[in-house]
């Protein structure tokens, strides 16, 4: 049985992550249970880093059944009216007095899944994971089928109301390895996240990417992890560079030895610790795989302005 108790350490062992699990306010995790006979979600609000949950806050209470009914009912011929539909609902089932404080925009996946307990997070090994999947790597499939988890590989899809449309559709998986958009821990117990550490230490150490997740970059705080990276291209491997693209080129500047190839300034990590975090796990993914797939342009161009994004961004 999962306890309120597990929800807050998986928050804080994923926001201890960073930038490997997580970068800025990206991902969230809920915990689904019953007061006063209502089914309840709780979950990280919106625009708020992992690190920053905690009992004293961060967390926003949903409504699960009034939000599946409303997210059920979005009909709409038009997909900006379904995404508006869907910052709509998000906000309805809402039972924070708080209204700053709106749950993560991922919230309906987080419902949709049966599970208990749901973590989602920009895992950096995940992204490798599912690059060798869809590239149909010979060796992939036979490693998949030895994993102690359950794994769904899942294309494409742009965050929100798209992504969560299909999940609800999907059958049940331990964990979901979003192409270019980290993981989905969904589980009956609060082991998944220890499970899901063991998959990643196999996963590099079988397909030659030990070095990412080896003692030389884990355990070393993000002001050495950046000293040991050096410069690389702006690729969009996360929704959150597309999101986020503006603040992100704020921090850069153009690398004096190659065209198209860009560092961080030097005073980047006290103007922004979110974006630093964020081309961290960039220039790691790169120096692992120069040639990891990015997100489709279609998704480039249209995440930023999706109304729940809109949200996040404005940090009110």
């Amino acid at each position: 049985m999962i306890e309120l108790e597990d929800f807050y350490r998986v928050c804080s062992s994923i926001g201890a992550r960073s930038p490997y699990w997580t970068q800025g306010a990206g991902s969230n995790v809920s915990l689904k249970m019953k007061f006063d006979g209502k089914q309840l979600l709780r979950i990280k609000a919106s625009g708020l880093r992992m690190d920053a949950v905690n009992r004293a806050g961060g967390t926003v209470d949903v409504d699960a059944s009034a939000f599946k009914t409303r997210f059920l009912d979005i009909r709409a011929d038009e997909e900006a009216e379904c995404e508006l539909q869907y910052a709509k609902v998000i906000q309805s089932s809402s039972l924070s007095s708080n209204p700053s404080l709106r749950p993560s925009m991922e919230t309906g996946f987080h419902v949709a899944l049966e599970q208990p307990l749901v973590a989602h997070f920009h895992s950096i090994a995940a992204v490798l994971m599912a690059d060798l999947y869809f590239k149909n790597l010979p060796a992939f499939p036979s490693w998949v089928a030895q994993s102690q988890l359950k794994l769904s590989f899942v294309d494409h899809f742009r965050p929100g109301f798209l992504l969560s449309r299909f999940l609800m559709q999907c059958p049940n998986s331990d964990a979901y390895v979003l192409r270019n958009h980290g993981v989905i821990l969904a589980s009956n117990d609060g082991l998944v996240l220890e499970k899901w550490q063991k998959l990643e230490k196999d996963f590099c150490r079988e397909f030659g990417f030990e070095w990412i997740l080896g003692p030389t970059m884990i355990g070393q705080d993000l002001q050495e992890i950046l000293s040991l990276l050096t410069a690389a291209p702006l690729k969009f491997y996360f929704p959150d560079t597309a999101v986020f693209l503006e603040r992100l080129r704020r921090v850069l500047i153009p690398d004096s030895k190659r065209s198209q190839f860009w560092v961080l300034k030097s005073e980047a990590m006290h103007e922004d610790r979110d974006m630093c975090e964020l081309w961290a796990a960039t220039a790691l993914l790169y120096e692992a795989c120069p040639d990891v797939a990015e997100l489709p342009d279609e998704i480039i161009a249209t995440v930023a302005n999706l109304p729940v994004e809109k949200f996040r961004k404005s940090g009110t």
